[in-house]
């Protein structure tokens, strides 16, 4: 077996060449002489098949399983886009905003007018009892 390895002097550039070329100027004999031995052993019947029939059905491979994948998400369409898909979705209603404060629909605590005029009601108040505490000077 002779094995012929050629290589070029490398000077200070070759580290920054590309891979590819430096694969491409090393030349490689190879004496495949030791294989011969086993290619003709494999089959020494020109004419026989390697393996038997049987009565047997072939072997069949497994089901192939889709593997899971980012879900994709619908865009949001537009109100004047026709809506598709099926019929039998139904949006979910939700009850009607109620107020905590007044009890009246339409808005919440938060922004309710009658909460701030007696919050603004309580605030005259109190600065017009500490005005009455504190005694002028």
């Amino acid at each position: 077996m002779t094995v012929t390895v050629e290589v070029k002097k490398v000077d200070h550039r070759e580290k920054h060449r590309p891979t590819t070329n430096r694969a491409r100027d090393k030349v490689v004999d190879i004496d495949n002489s030791c294989y011969e031995d086993i290619e003709s052993d494999e089959c020494s019947d020109a004419g026989q098949e390697p393996w038997e029939k049987t009565g047997s059905p072939a072997p069949v491979p497994p089901p192939i399983k889709p593997k899971p994948e980012r879900l994709t998400t619908k865009r949001r369409k537009d109100k004047a886009e026709e809506p598709t898909g099926t019929k039998t979705k139904i949006k979910r209603k939700y009850n009607p905003i109620r107020c905590m404060y007044c009890g009246e629909v339409g808005h919440n605590k938060r922004t309710c007018s009658k909460k701030k005029q007696d919050d603004a009601q309580e605030k005259a108040r109190l600065m017009q009892l500490q005005l009455a505490v504190v005694p002028p000077p």
